[in-house]
């Protein structure tokens, strides 16, 4: 539906140029994260206390030393929620020597 690796692209502008998006519709947000291997499990730890849950990584390529994991959850979503979410895996990606490398919102069109 949206998804951006862009860090300077505005989650509204994103969002508002996907065609069929609805924000009043269940969706789900999901983050893709490059984290060194060891840090795994800290990372995963502190995004489930906000109901987040590893998914597939899609087949993305793992750089040395580094894990590529997709995260996601159901919420609605809306520019703003998006936009802290995206700060907040940002946050505990750098923190763990990592990065926030995409985030994308899926929904069943309707």
């Amino acid at each position: 539906m949206a998804e951006s690796d862009d860090d300077a692209a505005a989650s509204s502008s994103v969002l508002d140029a996907s065609a069929g998006f609805d924000p009043e519709a269940q969706s789900v947000l999901r983050h893709v994260l490059e984290i060194p291997g060891d840090e795994v499990d800290e990372v995963l730890r502190l995004v489930g206390q906000d109901r987040y849950e590893r998914v597939p990584a899609d087949g993305a390529p793992d750089l040395p030393g580094m894990e590529t994991v997709a995260v996601a959850r159901v919420q609605k979503v809306d520019a703003l929620h998006v936009s802290q979410e995206r700060s907040r895996m940002a946050g505990v990606t750098a923190r763990h020597g990592g990065r926030a490398v995409l985030w994308q919102v899926l929904q069943i069109p309707g």
